[in-house]
């Protein structure tokens, strides 16, 4: 099988394989589109923001974001850093 050893690093092979198919696509209040290329960048710099101010490998990032863009974002770039992600559901 040929692919990442880790789901941390898909979101990086998949970019290099095909940089300008849509990963993001939605519809509502905002449009959101995204190529592959672009959404591995977004979450490059979410990593190393993230990194400044301290996370990394096994810490837990609570997130409260609902079903958007950026929980995507966010998710990608907490596998990356080896953090694990802690949902927060904000209606709950």
């Amino acid at each position: 099988m040929n692919g990442p050893a880790f789901m941390r690093d898909w979101l990086a092979v998949r970019a290099d394989a095909t940089p300008e198919a849509t990963a993001l696509a939605a519809a509502g209040d905002v449009d959101v589109a995204a190529t592959y290329a672009d959404l591995d960048r977004r979450v490059e710099t979410l990593a190393g923001r993230l990194a400044a101010r301290g996370v990394g490998v096994d810490h837990a990032l609570a997130v409260c974001s609902g079903t958007r863009a950026a929980f995507v974002e966010v998710v990608h770039a907490a596998q990356r850093l080896g953090a694990t992600l802690v949902p927060v559901d904000a209606r709950a």
